[in-house]
């Protein structure tokens, strides 16, 4: 889920979203930890950070460093995203943020590239202290650390994070972003049990603020989104600890709830798939995966997913009604920045 969220085209205008759902389009002028600034035709406006949900930059002239990244060029995204970084601008800054966050995905496909990550956000973060975008850094040099395997500091880098963005008055989802980070942290490192403990305390959190009569439909749709990958994360976490028996209960409970999500309702019947399969009954695997992959709505890693499991089922029915290799093919083309895009080329390669 992590590689697919660094991935984005940038829009033509800067923007910003408030709490209560106003999208304003102009020029932003700076954005720091207290207040962002942004020009709208000839009027200047402030915003308090503490108001803000989300900022986008247009930054039309990092569009061919952004091109490179959408096609997996890390090694010219990169090397373009740092020249601009030097520049003394908002968009400079951004830039060195990028830069950083191309090493991180590029991480995810290579391991060996996650010191260099963690130091370019470190880097980023003692340059930029008073940044808007400062709490987005610490994530991704949290993600970068636990993927050089130091699992345990980056737990008590997103804690930290947590505590940064309840001092700067943020506005809820920030903290409650850093939370499921590290519970994304805790399962990558193979601490299932910890993530388990964590997601039990947190989804429960997620549903409340959702349904907070202060919470905006802005706020309502942007938890949402968080309270589908907590959901999942806590399936995945209850299967790492405690293997699939346990992970299926969690699953057809989970599929009874009326609120469920898209992305969790497809990972749900993944779960499920997963199970039957692993009891011996195939087939039926077969038939759910077909389903989640031809008519439910999902997100690229949940979609990459249900490919990737579809492909395995194939292949133990001796690749009938399909070949495998159709829908490994398929899974590298059609969603080539998912880790599952990695584990398909590896397949069709042996």
């Amino acid at each position: 889920m992590l590689l697919a969220s660094l991935l984005f085209a940038l829009p033509l205008q800067d923007s910003l979203q408030t709490l209560d759902g106003q999208l304003v389009r102009g020029t932003i002028q700076s954005a720091t930890a207290e207040s962002v600034a942004i020009k709208v035709g000839s009027k200047e406006a402030t915003v308090k950070a503490s108001q803000i949900l989300r900022i986008s930059l247009g930054a039309a002239h990092l569009s061919a460093a952004e091109n490179y990244l959408a096609t997996f060029d890390y090694t010219n995204a990169a090397a373009t995203f740092e020249a601009a970084a030097a520049e003394e601008s908002l968009t400079g800054e951004f830039a060195g943020l990028r830069h950083a966050e191309t090493l991180l995905a590029w991480a995810h496909l290579d391991a060996g590239q996650a010191r260099s990550a963690a130091a370019a956000f470190a880097s980023w973060l003692s340059a930029h202290e008073d940044s808007w975008f400062h709490l987005r850094g610490q994530m991704g040099h949290a993600q970068a650390v636990g993927l050089t395997g130091d699992v345990d500091t980056a737990a008590t880098m997103l804690e930290a994070t947590s505590t940064y963005a309840f001092d700067k008055n943020l506005p809820v989802n920030f903290g409650l972003l850093a939370r499921l980070t590290r519970c994304e942290v805790f399962l990558t490192g193979n601490q299932g049990a910890v993530a388990e403990a964590r997601l039990q305390r947190l989804v429960p959190d997620i549903e409340k603020e959702i349904k907070a009569p202060s919470a905006s439909p802005a706020v309502r749709i942007l938890l949402s989104s968080y309270l589908d990958r907590g959901r999942i994360l806590l399936g995945d976490s209850i299967e790492q600890k405690d293997g699939l028996d346990s992970a299926l209960r969690y699953w057809e409970e989970l599929l009874r709830r009326p609120d469920l999500g898209a992305d969790a309702r497809a990972a749900a019947t993944i779960g499920q798939a997963r199970s039957v399969r692993d009891a011996g009954q195939a087939r039926k695997a077969q038939l759910l995966l077909a389903r989640v992959v031809a008519t439910m709505p999902a997100s690229q890693e949940i979609a990459a997913r249900a490919l990737f499991a579809l492909a395995e089922v194939c292949e133990e029915l001796e690749n009938t009604p399909a070949s495998g290799k159709t829908y490994y093919r398929r899974l590298v083309e059609d969603y080539p920045s998912t880790t599952w895009a990695i584990k398909a080329q590896e397949k069709l390669g042996s």
